[in-house]
């Protein structure tokens, strides 16, 4: 159920990726960015506050990160 104790505001998320291939399709390469505005935000929580156990349990998203992955074509 929606609880305060993991309640969370709206937010944005910005995501980029810029990908190149060589004229002749041999090479390929990809550049992607995520959360770029490293945005902190729950994925998922599980409140008990309000037992006995009092427990309150968040489960974030990965901050900012990147990759570069380079592909050669065989053929």
């Amino acid at each position: 159920i929606n609880t305060p104790q993991i309640h969370q505001d709206s937010y944005d998320m910005l995501n980029a990726s810029f990908a190149l291939e060589t004229n002749d399709g041999r090479w390929e390469s990809l550049l992607s960015f995520r959360n770029i505005t490293d945005e902190e935000y729950i994925i998922t929580g599980n409140s008990s506050f309000q037992t006995s156990a009092a427990d309150v349990e968040q489960v974030y998203g990965r901050p900012f990160e990147w990759s570069l992955s380079v592909k050669y074509n065989f053929f």
